[in-house]
């Protein structure tokens, strides 16, 4: 199988990565092929028989060298200096028809000279879980890596017991990290920084080149894309579970699907994660980790952002700082569309609207309501039509005082006449932004249980279908639609799968 891999990471950077090869897989079986994926990165794998591709992303067939990427990271708030690839190995970058470059990466292909004592190898359960995740933040329209296969490779490896054992393949824009820049920063200094940086902004900033600030539009650039990356986090309930500084991208991509959930009765201190114990990581607190993490970055640029201490740090800080107001922004602008509101607004206006939508997030926590299902709840009320999924919010005072002024806001009479303009084009954009389907956990880990030990994948592919069309989904089957039941929720805790 022959793909025209480049390796251009590799080789501008190759003080950084140590090459390796995967572990021999005698009797690689396929289980999962993103054909859909496949065709928009104009691989053409999907040509292929089942056991060809099997060998190929069983690593079994690679025609060049891999290599397992340096990095360092933050780690629950304690420095680790040096992390990298231990179980995930770039076997090269591929460029789509539209001139974009995309990493392909196996991850459980065996131990990496970054191992750390590891086995190196993945359980088919979260690798399976990291293709409906990510598929589905896809789907959601939230930048994420994607999955394009996932292989059994009928090993078994030790976790709490043994599981069988299995090999994803991971595509993203690019596996650069802030901690891949704290590990640079660590060891080579401004000098390495400055190629890093210099390769990271040809790759994915190339309009900062064109400046005569680089490095400071570069770090901007990074801020706002994370800005937008998490208020799009916050607008389905999505809580990561893991935001270390390894495990963000400078792309702007979501990745490292671990011990991450989607939220189902709204709290904001909900959390899912088995090794959160202080809650570090919970719903609410994304944002601010997301903002620590971007200072920890722009620490490794001071050299470059001013040859000045002072104006270096002064320059930081306020790029940092900015990120509080790029994510208000970009939390209003995501949040206003799942309560319709579609019209140009002023900044006064725009603290209305965000007056608004808080108030209805605190009324949706005193009920405990699903976060998911308020939204379509409170479009099912613009359309005057029954919530086939229950009455999740008392129509006490509170709430009534809130929906006329919503209402007002909208410009919609208490009357809902459904002929106004402005009624359906509210509709129509709370059709586009509040999803019907989410990859709800207790469907989750029946898939992922029924896959694992009874090797049986109906009920994997059927989620996987219907969480690749979240918003269209109102014929869905009720099952992949309403929350799990309370008990089962209290006890749901998600593992980072290493």
């Amino acid at each position: 199988m022959n793909i025209d891999f480049t390796h251009t990471y590799s080789a501008a950077l190759n003080e950084f990565v140590i090459e390796s090869s995967p572990d021999k897989i005698d009797n690689p079986e396929l289980v999962f092929f993103n054909s859909d994926l496949d065709e928009s990165l104009n691989l053409n794998l999907g040509n292929n028989d089942s056991q060809a591709l099997g060998d190929f992303f069983a690593g079994n067939s690679l025609t060049s060298k891999a290599h397992a990427q340096a990095y360092a990271g933050h780690q629950f708030g304690h420095y680790n200096p040096q992390l990298g690839d231990g179980r995930a190995l770039i076997i090269g970058e591929h460029i789509d028809l539209s001139g974009h470059k995309h990493d392909l990466c196996l991850k459980g292909s065996g131990r990496t000279p970054f191992s750390r004592g590891g086995d190196g190898k993945a359980a088919l359960g979260p690798m399976l879980r990291e293709v409906l995740i990510a598929e589905s933040m896809h789907a959601l329209n939230i930048p994420t890596t994607r999955s394009l296969a996932v292989v059994k490779t009928n090993e078994d490896v030790y976790r709490q017991s043994m599981e069988p054992g299995a090999i994803l393949c991971r595509t993203a824009a690019s596996h650069i990290r802030i901690g891949t820049f704290q590990f640079v920063s660590n060891y080579a200094r401004e000098e390495g920084v400055k190629k890093l940086a210099d390769y990271a902004i040809a790759r994915h900033y190339p309009q900062c080149s064109k400046t005569d600030k680089p490095y400071i539009n570069f770090l901007n650039c990074v801020v706002n894309k994370q800005a937008e990356l998490i208020a799009k986090w916050m607008s389905v309930g999505f809580i990561h579970g893991v935001m270390n500084t390894d495990n963000m991208c400078i792309s702007g991509e979501t990745i490292d699907y671990g011990p991450c959930a989607f939220m189902e009765a709204y709290h904001p201190e909900t959390v899912f994660s088995s090794i959160d114990h202080q809650g570090r990581y919970a719903y609410q607190n994304q944002p601010a980790i997301a903002q620590w993490n971007l200072a920890r970055l722009a620490e490794t640029l001071l050299p470059l952002l001013s040859d000045d201490e002072q104006a270096s740090i002064d320059i930081a800080t306020q790029s940092v700082t900015d990120f509080g107001k790029q994510y208000k922004v970009s939390w209003h602008q995501a949040m206003r569309a799942k309560l319709g509101f579609h019209t140009e607004v002023d900044n006064q206006t725009m603290e209305r609207e965000i007056a608004l939508i808080n108030r209805f997030l605190d009324i949706i926590q005193d009920n405990k309501a699903d976060f998911t299902l308020s939204w379509l709840y409170i479009g099912n009320l613009l359309k005057n039509e029954a919530f086939e999924y229950g009455e999740l919010i008392d129509n006490n005072e509170n709430f009534k005082v809130w929906f006329t002024e919503y209402l007002a806001a909208l410009n919609i009479a208490d009357t809902i006449d459904q002929t106004n303009s402005s009624l359906q084009k509210a509709i129509k954009t709370m059709a586009n932004a509040n999803p019907v389907v989410i990859p709800r956990n207790h469907n989750v880990e029946q898939a992922l249980t029924d896959a694992a030990t009874l090797d049986n994948f109906d009920e994997f592919n059927n989620l996987y279908k219907v969480i690749n069309q979240p918003f269209e989904n109102s014929n869905a089957p009720s099952r992949y639609i309403l929350p799990a039941n309370t008990n089962f929720t209290q006890h749901f805790k998600t593992f980072c799968g290493t």
